[in-house]
């Protein structure tokens, strides 16, 4: 029989960036949360308001107004069956599961986040379409392209305090039209896009990181590239993270080792709707999309 390498070769892809630490979360040790969402504004019709009195006068009083939002951990499982003999003739078997694992399970996690229908799963971010903002392309704009107007009218419709904490989001495919605006021929286009540093590797647009995921659309459609705050996304997490186990018990019988991880999680966007501004009738959304192209 052959002898194992002690190495075993994997693909390029691996995934690093989680979208869970971005998140608004919260460990819990029980099976679900409510927690009270409040939606107002200091200069909408309802809610908590300040009041100017006048001396000696009576204060004007006002209320919260708050709506229960309920998280219930889902359940996202990884069992992988090893035979006794793959686990003897390679001591790199072990480990090698060991790290691909988490790393499985943090793409579902990532894509549940991003797409989830919210049945068995988190709500996803980009499924609130309630909460989604689009921005239209340019008139005359050409066909698969991201141009400096998109990117200017897209950190527009976002809250002040949502872009603080936000990231874009990008496919690869639209890497070479962000490097369109780094080599543009005004100084203005110059300071966009900067393609060095930032959190991800990919640079910044506008002074923010730049993120390329595997869950945006291609160039050109809707979605290609998000703006969008974390910050206003909540989950739930079980305390303690991945939950692992191994036993040789389950397929005794064939000889067969199983693996079992277990990631608890679930989320939902921390608002439903966008938020109407004090002045002017944009609305704001710490999600903002691009239309198609």
């Amino acid at each position: 029989p052959p002898e194992f390498s002690q190495a075993i070769v994997e693909t390029a892809y691996n995934q690093n960036d989680s979208f869970v630490p971005l998140t608004d979360n919260t460990p819990v040790t029980g099976n679900g949360m409510t927690f009270n969402v409040d939606e107002t504004t200091p200069w909408g019709s309802s809610g908590i308001k300040a009041y100017w009195d006048n001396e000696a006068g009576a204060a004007t009083d006002s209320k919260g107004k708050f709506g229960p939002a309920s998280l219930r951990l889902k359940k996202l499982t990884a069992l992988v069956p090893l035979t006794e003999e793959m686990l003897s003739d390679s001591t790199a078997i072990s480990a090698y599961v060991q790290r691909k694992v988490p790393e499985a399970i943090a793409f579902k996690t990532n894509e549940a986040l991003w797409s989830g229908s919210g049945a068995g799963k988190p709500k996803g971010f980009y499924a609130a379409t309630g909460l989604l903002v689009s921005v239209a392309k340019e008139t005359s704009q050409v066909a698969d392209t991201i141009v400096a107007q998109n990117i200017s009218k897209m950190r527009a419709r976002m809250a002040a305090r949502s872009y603080r904490r936000a990231i874009w989001c990008v496919n690869n495919d639209a890497l070479p039209q962000l490097d369109n605006l780094l080599f543009a021929t005004t100084a203005t286009n110059q300071v966009i896009y900067n393609p060095n540093g930032g959190r991800y590797g990919y640079g910044t647009i506008l002074g923010r990181d730049l993120m390329v995921t595997d869950f945006n659309e291609t160039v050109g459609d809707k979605g290609d590239i998000v703006l969008l705050d974390w910050g206003m996304y909540r989950t739930i997490t079980k305390a303690g993270g991945i939950e692992t186990a191994t036993s040789m018990h389950f397929w005794f019988d064939r000889g067969i080792t199983a693996f079992r991880s277990v990631f608890r999680i679930d989320g939902q966007p921390g608002i439903v709707n966008p938020v109407t501004p004090n002045k002017g009738s944009n609305t704001l959304s710490p999600i903002v999309i691009l239309e198609a192209r």
